[in-house]
């Protein structure tokens, strides 16, 4: 019994020890595929950047802006920097594409106007400027815009809506209450009738 033991636990340990070789090696293995799959298409990503640099150089207007170019993947390229202009930022990639190898553009350059304009009101924000103060504290808070109290002198908008809306409706329901009490005036005449009819002796 001491020897069976003996035997498993040897068997045990040889079976751990061929698991952990197994392991070792097809994670070697692994390795050495991924990272040679990894080393194939770079000097084709390289080449690929070299022809869209030197096509954007070929452009007069995009040849003077600071354009960056990467290939993230075979046929993907993406497109950073500062263009002067939305149109040119559509140009860039419009000459990029004309590329052949490139199949998607990724187009994040950042446009030098809007840039501009945001600064330019950035400042006019901080020095505060009268066109960029705001007085309106109470609107949009749920108030009514206009009311008695706020603005005296003008009617209520609310009101001239509810009554353009009711006016159709109270047009057919005076008419429906005329014809009701016509109804009930002649409905009173021929009671009124019926009675003396009854009433006079015959």
């Amino acid at each position: 019994m001491l020897r069976q033991r003996r035997k498993r636990k040897r068997q045990a340990k040889w079976a751990l020890v061929a698991g952990v070789a197994a392991g070792i090696t097809t994670l070697a293995y692994v390795t050495y595929h991924v990272l040679r799959r990894r080393r194939a298409p770079i000097p084709e990503l390289k080449q690929l950047e070299r022809m869209v640099v030197s096509r954007l150089r070929e452009d007069e207007i995009l040849s003077r802006r600071g354009i960056e170019v990467a290939a993230i993947a075979p046929g993907l390229i993406e497109l950073s920097g500062r263009v002067g202009s939305d149109d040119e930022a559509h140009h860039a990639a419009e000459v990029v594409q004309t590329v052949t190898g490139v199949q998607t553009v990724l187009n994040r350059l950042d446009v030098a106007d809007l840039e501009t304009r945001l600064r330019r009101g950035r400042r006019r924000f901080l020095t505060m400027e009268p066109a960029l103060r705001w007085y309106g504290g109470g609107v949009g808070l749920g108030r009514r815009r206009q009311g008695r109290q706020t603005d005296p002198m003008r009617r209520d908008e609310h009101v001239d809506m509810v009554e353009r809306e009711l006016a159709a409706d109270a047009a057919e329901a005076l008419e429906d209450i005329a014809q009701e009490q016509a109804t009930v005036v002649t409905d009173v005449v021929e009671l009124r009738t019926d009675e003396d009819e009854r009433s006079t002796p015959s």
